[in-house]
């Protein structure tokens, strides 16, 4: 059975752990690995998740999740309001080897059941051949789609936007 859970201080160590291996199966075509190791690096370092967790603690609704499966952590997400009725997925990463098994779909149903209405929206890498069809077949269409630089690397962002 999955749980969605508020994230913890004292599961940092396990983000960051799922990240690195998320982001190697998903971007590891898309991405060098130097790039991909800076960015984890800087992204996930433990003093910027420790101060995104204690943001999340002082907002209404959680919106830094992590999911138990197996008695141990799977998966996290993280949400954030960008506006009155208009919220963002800024990262929702799986273990690989827990793919296919409902967890990114249990984080959609608690940002929804948390929510109630308004639109989530999450930014997807064109070629993200994991993200696109899991946003698609959860109810989101493509939007829009703005190009971004990244450490010298160019990519192109599409907006995936779910009404709630």
């Amino acid at each position: 059975m999955i749980t969605i859970r508020s994230a913890e201080i004292e599961d940092i160590s396990q983000i960051q752990r799922i990240a690195r291996e998320a982001w190697l199966h998903t971007y590891k075509e898309l991405y060098s690995p130097s790039f991909i190791d800076h960015f984890l690096r800087h992204a996930y370092a433990e003093d910027s998740l420790r101060r995104s967790l204690e943001k999340d603690k002082q907002q209404e609704l959680p919106g830094f999740l992590v999911a138990e499966l197996d008695h141990q952590l799977a998966g996290f997400a993280q949400r954030r309001q960008l506006q009155e009725g208009e919220h963002e997925i800024l990262r929702m990463y799986v273990l690989p080897r827990y793919h296919q098994r409902g967890i990114g779909r249990a984080f959609l149903r608690q940002y929804t059941h948390d929510l109630k209405s308004g639109v989530l929206i999450a930014w997807v890498a064109k070629e993200n051949r994991i993200a696109i069809p899991f946003y698609e077949k959860s109810g989101f269409y493509a939007a829009e789609e703005k190009h971004e630089v990244l450490e010298g690397q160019s990519k192109t962002q599409v907006k995936y936007v779910l009404k709630l």
